[in-house]
């Protein structure tokens, strides 16, 4: 199954780039401020959790291009032009979660691969592009489930078309509800953002080394350095 096969064996994805770019997005921003918590709104949140993680992945070595820097509304289509000016890179969604229900727990979404209009994409290309997002997705999810020890709300493969229109391998990331008073209060931490960029950060390092295990055949100087 494609399903699976990917994430097995990451570096048999055909024609697998090594990227050198994350394109971060932080969620909502300005005028919407997202999901409302006790202590605090969804988008601070999400920017701050991207800030910290830009600082780490630089350290690492990639290029870090950011939605937004600040508290400001950018649309769901400027956000999709801007991670398509970057064909070597990945796409991270900072985002967290909210429900009228008690619950509790990471998630991460794949992003769907349609057009901006909404329409399926040429097979080859969506099957390239899904294969990658779940290798990414699987990566940055099991890393952090492992190093925050958070409930596995699972990987889904939702239909957001949110983000339609993205041309590179993306994943979006629910980090906790901050419906739940238990969860917010560590989201609200720097502490816990920090661990929780970290964790991310090492997620897309191991990712990013999967695929550089297969040397790429076209340009065998976009290998990662052993």
């Amino acid at each position: 199954s494609w399903m699976l096969h990917p994430i097995i064996k990451p570096s048999h994805i055909e024609n697998a780039l090594v990227p050198d770019t994350v394109v971060l997005d932080p969620g909502h921003g300005g005028v919407d401020s997202g999901a409302v918590g006790a202590r605090g709104t969804e988008k601070f949140y999400n920017l701050e959790t991207a800030l910290q993680l830009k600082k780490q992945l630089e350290a690492k070595g990639w290029t870090v291009v950011m939605t937004r820097t600040e508290d400001k509304f950018v649309s769901r289509p400027n956000r999709v032009v801007i991670a398509n000016q970057h064909p070597n890179a990945i796409f991270v969604s900072i985002h967290f979660n909210a429900h009228t229900a008690e619950r509790e727990g990471m998630e991460t979404n794949l992003l769907k691969p349609i057009t901006a209009s909404g329409e399926e994409l040429p097979e080859e290309e969506a099957d390239a592009l899904r294969s990658h997002s779940i290798a990414l997705a699987t990566a940055v999810h099991a890393n952090c489930l492992h190093k925050l020890r958070m409930t596995d709300g699972g990987i889904r493969g939702a239909p957001l078309t949110v983000l339609a229109g993205l041309k590179i391998p993306g994943v979006l990331l629910e980090g906790g509800y901050i419906s739940n008073a238990g969860e917010e209060a560590r989201i609200a931490t720097d502490n816990y953002r920090f661990r929780y960029a970290e964790a991310i950060a090492q997620g897309l390092e191991n990712y990013r080394r999967a695929l550089g295990q297969k040397p790429n055949m076209r340009d065998p100087a976009r290998q990662s350095p052993k």
